[in-house]
């Protein structure tokens, strides 16, 4: 019985130099963000420096979210996220439920980081959370869309083909998330 391989190519990414600065950036950032996770987690947030980041994180989220949803309204941002979409084969729906998203999420924890005195901690952690794993979501998208093979690196952020920024997000979504759950009085 003859084994038939299917000849395929599949492209190669050519790592330019700023990319790998920037991949290396985000995983050094990473490694700090672990780390810092971990020792938040067994002090359980009795240092006040984690709370500071955690709600630099969280303001950080809210307001990039909402920017970049935003942006996809003007030129070139609303052409290259058109181009990422159609050649990604998303789907039609894909286009407004991915601008509509990132402004609802931002707008969120803009709402939820503003008036937090006045929404009770149980309902602030379920919008929160339920906010950055929304983002989670969206970032696997992104990743998605930056790996595959018909969407080229000239309407992706950056032009960089590697999924770093997404990743990034995704990172910062999913720390954010843990310490909002893990956290009694946010």
């Amino acid at each position: 019985m003859a084994i038939h391989h299917l000849n395929t190519k599949i492209p190669l990414i050519k790592p330019e130099p700023f990319s790998l600065i920037f991949g290396l950036f985000i995983l050094t950032y990473s490694c700090f963000l672990e780390s810092f996770l971990r020792h938040a987690i067994q002090q359980n947030f009795k240092n006040n420096y984690q709370m500071k980041y955690y709600k630099i994180a969280s303001w950080f989220l809210a307001l990039s979210m909402s920017i970049f949803g935003v942006l996809k309204f003007i030129h070139p941002f609303k052409t290259w996220y058109s181009v990422q979409i159609s050649q990604s084969e998303l789907g039609s729906l894909a286009y407004p439920l991915g601008i509509a998203g990132e402004i609802m999420v931002g707008l969120t924890l803009l709402i939820c980081l503003n008036f937090k005195h006045k929404i009770s901690t149980s309902t602030y952690k379920l919008i929160t959370g339920i906010s950055f794993f929304a983002i989670i979501m969206m970032m696997l998208t992104g990743i998605y869309v930056h790996l595959h093979p018909n969407v080229s690196a000239d309407v992706l952020p950056l032009k960089i083909k590697p999924p770093y920024i997404p990743a990034f997000f995704l990172i910062l979504a999913a720390c954010t998330m843990l310490f909002t759950v893990k956290k009694d009085d946010i």
